[in-house]
């Protein structure tokens, strides 16, 4: 008995119509080209709803009312704060909210950091700009405009402030 073997090469796949795959191709490498720019823009647009809370005229030195800002997204506790920091829009004054916050407290946040449920937020001298905030009623409207803003935030139990460090 004579058994011949005969070694046999697995047949190459068919490779199709050069030109369909090279349309294939540049349809894909376009398509990338137009969607990660789009994709790495709204990524950095992104924005989040936060409260920012000021003083109603006329009522206690304690009250807050809450009032909408828009802010980037993730650090949204430093966005409220640095909302807060500039103070009621003409709006929100002609509505009522008033604050010792206004355009000179702009930019003076230095820190935020949120440990344990902490929020550790720290300012430049405040002092200087707000005088008036160490009354007794503008200290205790500054503190609840300070921590209605800042205990929004299910992350925040509390909050401590500081100047300067």
């Amino acid at each position: 008995m004579n058994i011949t073997t005969v070694a046999t090469r697995p047949r190459a796949p068919a490779r199709g119509n050069p030109l369909r795959r090279g349309r294939l191709v540049l349809t894909v490498l376009l398509l990338v080209a137009l969607v990660i720019p789009m994709t790495a823009a709204s990524a950095s647009a992104d924005t989040a709803t936060v409260s920012v809370f000021f003083t109603p005229a006329g009522s206690e030195c304690n009250a807050t009312v809450r009032y909408a800002r828009e802010v980037e997204t993730p650090r949204v506790l430093t966005g409220a704060m640095e909302q807060l920091l500039a103070g009621p829009t003409a709006a929100e004054r002609a509505a009522g909210a008033t604050s010792v916050f206004n355009e000179r407290t702009v930019g003076m946040l230095r820190s935020v950091a949120i440990r344990d449920g902490v929020a550790h937020i720290d300012f430049g001298d405040l002092r200087t700009v707000i005088p008036g905030a160490s009354s007794s009623c503008a200290s205790t409207s500054l503190l609840a405009q300070l921590d209605a803003t800042a205990t929004q935030f299910p992350t925040v139990l509390r909050a401590r402030y500081s100047i300067n460090g």
